[in-house]
C-alpha cells in the first residue's frame, strides 16, 4: 500500500500506526484566532456533518475530502474536527488512505478516537 505522509506543517501533534487495518492516522491543532468560535469554524467546511458527541465523547464534526495522488490514485480524506475543552483548539485527527480502503480508513479513525485519553496540553519544559 502507498504511504501518505504530511509535510512540517507546524500544527501536526503526533501521528498514530493502527497495525491491524496498516493506517496512519495523524493528530494536527489549530488555535482560534480572536474572531474565531468553534461554530465559525464548523459552518466553514461546505458538507460537514451537523456537530455530535464523536466516539470518546468529544464534541465535533465530521468531514470527508477525495483527492488524487500525484500518480492519478484516489484517496480519501476522513477527519474528525474536536473542540478542546478550553474552548481555544481546534484538533483535526485524521486518517487517509485510497478510497477504495474507505472504511478501513475510517474504522482506524473511529478506533482511535475512542481509545485515545486526552490530556491538558502544557507549555515545554526548556
Amino acid at each position: 500500500m502507498d504511504e501518505f505522509f504530511y509535510e512540517d506543517t507546524g500544527n501536526q501533534r503526533s501521528q498514530w500506526f493502527d497495525i491491524d487495518r496498516q493506517i496512519n492516522v495523524a493528530v494536527f491543532a489549530y488555535v482560534l484566532g480572536p474572531t474565531e468560535t468553534w461554530d465559525s469554524v464548523h459552518a466553514s467546511f461546505e458538507g460537514a456533518g451537523g456537530q455530535e458527541t464523536l466516539p470518546g465523547g468529544h464534541l465535533g464534526f465530521r468531514h470527508e475530502l477525495n483527492f488524487n495522488d500525484p500518480n492519478g490514485v484516489e484517496w480519501i480524506e476522513a477527519s474528525r474536527y474536536i473542540c478542546d475543552d478550553e474552548g481555544n483548539t481546534v484538533h483535526q485527527v485524521l486518517a487517509s488512505a485510497p478510497v477504495d480502503q474507505r472504511e478501513t480508513a475510517l474504522a482506524a479513525l473511529e478506533s482511535f478516537l475512542a481509545n485515545t485519553r486526552w490530556i491538558p496540553a502544557v507549555e515545554p519544559v526548556r
